[in-house]
């Protein structure tokens, strides 16, 4: 690499994915502030003043089957994105989350010379444990966000590091620690994608409607992903339901207001267990989704607290079971047993202990810095 102004590729497919890689692209223009950073993402990356060249919209699906049905689009991009990186060939390519793609990008950047480090890594230690290879092969480092996945890639030869997460720099904990919860006040976080939308809030609503007519001191907030209109949800609910609803901005703030959340399966389900709030956690996928996970998969549990703690704390309402029926009777332990409640609670303290320090993005921005370095001497 030369002293020339440094061109460094970055690639999000996802929206929390985008969040933090618009992170750490702040952070790595402390060691590289004349980069131009270009690639794939969202608004946040926009934010950042990345040029984002490829909107991840495309890659926003959930599901195989799902994927399988766009598979030519995500093809088209994927080719588009290799001639990309083939003409310009940058000093650096960084990719987030969204396996099914950067797994078949990374060889690609590999054999051009091109330098990959992958964040927010595939969930290898799930199912697929052959793809660890793919990511000792054509990486140079892999930075984890999970405590336990350090150890299991570094077993597979990977050049792997774990310095946190990066939900401990992103969560605002110090401005919403006092912030106490209001009784029988319940948050409804019904996924991110339109899909997963479609799939889970016709059952949520549904219990929704019956916890409110069991008990009218019951309420409910619904914190919208950004890309998910207030509309959208009112469509499955009566007229005149009495709900709040909150933009992504105020996520925080409005799930410390609950005693306790319906979220769908995802990154924020940790979020929210970080924030000590207990999830009902809901999971359905199609049905060939769900039977690949059930004969393929080696880790049992959905939920990233539970798969962190090692058991099964909070509840989680996958596919025939995630009903309206399965969700109110999980939310009556809740809101009728406070012990129970204040039990759940006290163990998910346990998460910041096992989650480790804050300062993870900037310590990835550091350690990909100081490799990039490395390559010029």
């Amino acid at each position: 690499m030369s002293n020339e102004k440094k061109r460094i590729w970055i690639s999000a497919g996802e929206i929390s994915a985008d969040i933090h890689a618009a992170e750490l692209v702040l952070k790595m223009k402390q060691d590289f502030p004349d980069a131009e950073f270009v690639g794939l993402g969202g608004d946040a990356l926009r934010s950042a003043g990345v040029n984002v060249q490829y909107d991840m919209k495309i890659l926003s699906l959930i599901g195989i089957t799902e994927i399988l049905s766009a598979l030519p689009r995500v093809l088209a991009l994927l080719r588009r994105i290799k001639r990309n990186l083939n003409r310009h060939k940058p000093d650096a390519l960084i990719v987030l989350d969204s396996s099914a793609f950067h797994l078949r990008l990374i060889p690609f950047a590999h054999a051009l010379g091109i330098p990959v480090y992958y964040y927010i890594l595939p969930q290898v230690w799930v199912w697929r444990v052959h793809r660890v290879k793919t990511l000792a092969k054509y990486t140079r480092k892999c930075f984890c966000i999970l405590p336990f996945e350090e150890d299991f890639l570094r077993k597979h030869n990977c050049d792997a590091q774990y310095f946190g997460s990066p939900l401990l720099d992103e969560i605002p904990f110090e401005s919403v620690v006092n912030k106490e919860p209001i009784r029988k006040h319940i948050g409804i976080l019904p996924g991110s994608r339109k899909k997963e939308v479609e799939t889970l809030m016709p059952e949520i609503a549904k219990a929704m409607k019956t916890l409110q007519e069991h008990d009218p001191e019951v309420s409910f907030s619904i914190i919208l992903a950004p890309n998910i209109k207030t509309e959208t949800i009112r469509a499955y609910l009566p007229k005149n339901f009495q709900i709040f609803f909150h933009k992504t901005a105020n996520r925080y703030e409005a799930m410390k207001s609950c005693e306790f959340v319906i979220a769908a399966s995802g990154t924020v389900v940790l979020e929210a267990a970080l924030l000590n709030i207990p999830a009902i956690v809901c999971y359905k996928v199609s049905a060939l989704t769900a039977f690949l996970v059930e004969r393929m998969a080696s880790v049992k549990m959905v939920s990233l607290p539970n798969i962190i703690l090692g058991y099964q704390l909070l509840p989680e309402l996958l596919q025939l079971e995630m009903d309206s029926t399965h969700i109110v009777r999980a939310a009556d332990i809740w809101l009728y047993d406070n012990q129970k409640l204040i039990d759940v609670k006290k163990s998910l303290e346990l998460l910041h202990e096992i989650m480790g320090e804050r300062g993870a993005t900037e310590k990835v921005a550091q350690e990909i810095a100081k490799d990039l370095h490395s390559l010029e001497e």
